[in-house]
């Protein structure tokens, strides 16, 4: 008997909160099966925690990990029986999403992270390996939600640090988009911009249209496109390529307002020379 025998389906949590006269709707019930993994103690003490707060209360499920008796499981359960070592590795690591050894040394500081991570598997269910190798794991999603709760309490300032870290591992790893995704969340967007570059091509020749378009709107966003004239171009680029009008009348100043400097992904064309392609496609200024 394992942990996926012991974790509860949708029938199984609907009866713990019935139970505990909790009355969620379906969809409710397969968004808290979904983020517990069917980790049965936390469904039900996010039961226990709906209940005390009262008629009409329901489960924010997207903060399941910060209610007050699913934090106390945790504290008294899951960490207080761990050294201070292992509790530092886990909270910190938590801000990462898939992680390796070489990842955790070069984003915590550290080193020995991969046998950590190994011993972590063998004795914690609640640390997944992804491949045979076990090269790389994650944490259970509750897990996870639990321990960057607690690094927020206890080292809310570290957090960009370790995604910036991690962001410049993963790019000198031969892990582009991964490295953008941490890059982002640690407001550097002067990599993901270096990295959108050199990618942006590629990814739509591979049909990645949704993906650039979030990391576009991420710039645009934040007010990033004046400040960022190649990442300008290539979403005005893309969004005419792919119909998308508004971005293109939202973008196409800022893509030709500064020749921008650098060469595209195949290490010859200038950027400056897909500014030119997309005034003439564009048209706005005439035929001639």
């Amino acid at each position: 008997v394992g942990p996926d025998d012991l974790a509860f389906d949708h029938a199984e949590a609907t009866a713990l909160l019935d139970d505990e006269g909790v009355d969620l709707t379906a969809s409710q019930v397969d968004e808290l099966v979904a983020a517990t993994e069917g980790w049965a103690v936390p469904i039900y003490l996010a039961a226990r925690s709906v209940k005390a707060a009262g008629p009409g209360a329901t489960i924010d499920v997207a903060r399941i990990a910060e209610h007050r008796h699913v934090a106390a499981y945790a504290q008294a359960e899951l960490l207080a029986a761990q050294s201070a070592e292992t509790v530092e590795f886990l909270t910190r690591s938590a801000p990462l999403d898939e992680i390796s050894g070489a990842l955790c040394d070069a984003a915590l500081m550290t080193t020995g992270s991969a046998e950590r991570l190994e011993m972590l598997a063998e004795s914690h269910h609640l640390v997944i390996p992804l491949d045979e190798h076990r090269r790389w794991y994650r944490y259970h999603h509750m897990f996870r939600g639990l321990l960057r709760a607690e690094l927020a309490l206890g080292e809310p300032g570290i957090v960009a640090g370790l995604h910036s870290r991690a962001g410049a591992w993963c790019q000198a790893n031969g892990l582009p988009e991964v490295a953008v995704g941490y890059a982002m969340a640690a407001g550097d967007a002067d990599r993901a911009a270096q990295i959108i570059q050199q990618r942006a091509q590629p990814m739509y020749a591979a049909g990645r249209i949704v993906t650039l378009r979030r990391w576009f709107d991420w710039f645009d966003e934040r007010g990033l496109m004046r400040r960022y004239p190649e990442v300008a171009v290539l979403a005005t680029w893309v969004s005419a390529l792919t119909g998308h009008a508004v971005n293109v009348e939202r973008w196409s100043d800022d893509a030709e307002r500064t020749v921008a400097e650098g060469v595209l992904s195949d290490g010859i064309t200038p950027i400056a020379s897909l500014q030119a392609i997309l005034r003439a496609g564009l048209c706005r200024r005439g035929i001639d």
